[in-house]
């Protein structure tokens, strides 16, 4: 490959050997570039290198991911998570899921009045403390009685103390 510099922007533009003499328009600054002398800048594309993993990498990586899986799950590292038995812990917000901020309770009580539960998946939950109860209101997709999947938003009050739902409405 042949190259010219380009006077208006500083850019290099690339010309095949058979494209001596042409004309080529500049693609940063779209100015005109003619290359008319053979003794251009000779421009040889960098050696591409493959760089295939040894055989014992892939295995050692998945080991590794493996190893440190078990080590979360066994040694308690999530064990900031809020249970209702600690002593401290705050009744609003041990009602979550940790995985996906739903609440069970409301995720039960949306399926139960759905055309097809097993559609149903959580998109977001968000709540508000208010006082004894809990303002919840999650968004989540289903499929409606035509089969289509629509977005749809709950809101429910929740007992803070049983976590029981009190009211739900669905839009």
């Amino acid at each position: 490959m042949l190259s010219k510099i380009c006077d208006t922007c500083g850019a290099e533009v690339l010309f095949a050997p058979a494209e001596l003499g042409q004309v080529r328009n500049c693609e940063r600054c779209g100015e005109l570039l003619r290359l008319t002398d053979p003794s251009a800048t000779t421009r040889t594309p960098p050696p591409v290198v493959s760089k295939k993993p040894k055989p014992g990498q892939v295995s050692t990586a998945v080991g590794s991911l493996v190893a440190l899986g078990v080590f979360f799950a066994c040694c308690g590292i999530c064990s900031g998570i809020p249970t209702m038995d600690q002593p401290n812990a705050d009744p609003a917000t041990v009602q979550f899921s940790a995985w996906d901020g739903s609440h069970a309770g409301v995720v039960e009580s949306v399926k139960s009045q759905m055309h097809d539960p097993r559609s149903f998946e959580h998109v977001e939950t968000i709540y508000w403390d208010m006082n004894t109860r809990i303002k919840v209101q999650m968004t989540f997709r289903g499929k409606n009685g035509f089969g289509g999947t629509v977005t749809q938003v709950a809101t429910a009050w929740i007992s803070k103390d049983t976590g029981r739902v009190d009211h739900l409405i669905c839009d």
